[in-house]
């Protein structure tokens, strides 16, 4: 999409967001929960659809490794890193926490009401673990070992408009991850 469009539907956003907002905090958080099912139940899809391996993926969840890394591939890996792990999840819902009414003068409702927060944030920080999972593991099953020519060929072959995104080469794509989510 060109950049003026980006722009409005960008101030689009903004504006729903802050109607939203006006008529509370529950249904802001609805609109969220509808937007992350729908991402869940997509990405979910296209996972079960290209059925990646699940012994890798259980393995590259618990023993993470990069063979023959350079100083690029360890940054792009401790980027998606910090993206999986969702600190601005945690940003967020202590910002939450002090927008719910809790009388902090009762030890005891206060230590219930972290046990929920802490479960809440939990529940959170776990379907982003699995959506990311799925984004994950739909971009590797695409484009793990291909080469730029393969793809290249594949896009001219289903005449695709992102076929000039690979250059002709038998080297693997190593571009940063905006340009390669334009591919898939």
């Amino acid at each position: 999409i060109p950049l003026y469009a980006g722009v409005l539907i960008t101030i689009a956003d903004t504006f729903t967001f802050l109607l939203l907002d006006k008529y509370g905090l529950r249904k802001l958080e609805a609109f969220f929960a509808f937007l992350i099912t729908i991402m869940a139940v997509t990405f979910g899809y296209e996972y079960l659809s290209a059925i990646p391996p699940q012994k890798d993926v259980i393995e590259g969840l618990l023993v993470p490794w990069c063979s023959h890394c350079d100083t690029r591939a360890l940054l792009q890996a401790v980027g998606i890193v910090g993206a999986v792990i969702m600190p601005h999840n945690l940003y967020l819902h202590s910002a939450l926490v002090k927008s719910r009414e809790v009388d902090r003068t009762n030890k005891n409702k206060v230590k219930e009401a972290n046990m929920y927060f802490f479960i809440e944030s939990g529940i959170a920080l776990f379907v982003s673990l699995i959506i990311n999972i799925f984004v994950v593991s739909v971009f590797a099953k695409g484009l793990f070992g291909k080469t730029n020519a393969y793809v290249y060929n594949l896009c001219m072959a289903k005449n695709s408009t992102y076929s000039d995104v690979f250059p002709v080469s038998i080297f693997s794509y190593s571009e940063n991850i905006a340009t390669l989510a334009k591919f898939l």
